[in-house]
């Protein structure tokens, strides 16, 4: 369960972020609505552990983020959470197998080629093995970069703007692609956009525009 309760975020003097509570339910999927500057993108990285609390709570399955040192919250999400951008940043000298071993080291986990070829089997990608990132249409690109947030299994699948520079075909695949393996894992999936097409795939929807900051 997530719990967040008087956050608020401040860039030097300006606002971006006020919310005074927000409950989400373990499994529940959220898009997190807003136009620019609305502050969902802080959001996201403030529950992803990408920014510090600086006032307010969050608390993911019992555990204040907020309180946890620089360390521990890195151990937290690497441990917890699995990140998908609207880029999907894959290294440009290295083969899909390689980015995804890559990314198991970096965490501190086993690299298993095994576990790699299961979850991009399950994404329709183990043709593209091999490949490498320019020889990937988009949404391929996209799919490395999910199966790359999911390797260490994460509780909470947490996506920022996966959308924006899709058409609506590819747009479509890549949000039934995160809600399908997000329920395949268990894992309770978040999704900050300003794109309104994701809202028509999710029940529940966080729209920040409509909320006020002081």
């Amino acid at each position: 369960m997530l719990k967040v309760d008087q956050l608020s975020y401040h860039y030097g003097k300006t606002q971006v972020l006020q919310l005074d509570r927000w409950d989400v339910t373990a499994g529940q999927p959220w898009v997190i609505l807003g136009k620019s500057g609305s502050g969902k993108t802080t959001l996201l990285h403030l529950i992803g552990g990408l920014l510090r609390v600086q006032t307010g709570l969050i608390e993911m399955n019992g555990q204040n983020i907020g309180a946890l040192s620089s360390k521990q919250l890195d151990m937290f999400r690497a441990k917890n959470i699995g990140l998908v951008f609207q880029k999907p940043h894959l290294v440009a000298t290295l083969t899909v197998m390689q980015n995804l071993l890559l990314a198991q080291w970096l965490s501190g986990q086993k690299q298993q080629k095994s576990v790699c070829q299961a979850l991009l089997a399950s994404l329709q990608m183990e043709a593209k093995l091999q490949a490498y990132p320019n020889q990937l249409s988009q949404g391929e690109a996209q799919r490395v970069a999910v199966a790359r947030a999911l390797l260490n299994r994460p509780q909470w699948l947490l996506a920022d703007e996966p959308t924006a520079s899709l058409d609506d075909e590819n747009a479509a695949q890549v949000v039934s692609l995160l809600l399908n393996q997000a329920q395949e894992f268990g894992a309770t999936l978040l999704i900050a956009t300003h794109d309104e097409r994701v809202k028509t795939h999710l029940k529940h929807c966080l729209d920040l525009s409509s909320l006020s900051k002081t």
